[in-house]
């Protein structure tokens, strides 16, 4: 895996993270975990998921935040 594309929606103090994880051949990367971390508590874990078949993701969070992994 090497490419992580986000894109970041806010609304009504919900996050909506999304994007796609894919190998280096630009094959999506299917039931990758997905996680996302405050900065300031980087053993906390705000939300997760996992990539579809074709990589792609879409996490809902209630709060900001500034890392995904």
């Amino acid at each position: 895996m090497s490419l992580v594309l986000l894109s970041v929606l806010q609304s009504f103090s919900q996050t909506i993270i999304s994007g796609c994880v894919k190998f280096t051949n630009g094959e999506g990367v299917d039931m990758a975990n997905v996680s996302v971390l405050p900065y300031s508590m980087p053993g906390t874990v705000i939300a997760s998921t996992f990539t579809a078949v074709d990589g792609s993701f879409s996490i809902k969070v209630n709060s900001l935040c500034d890392s995904v992994f």
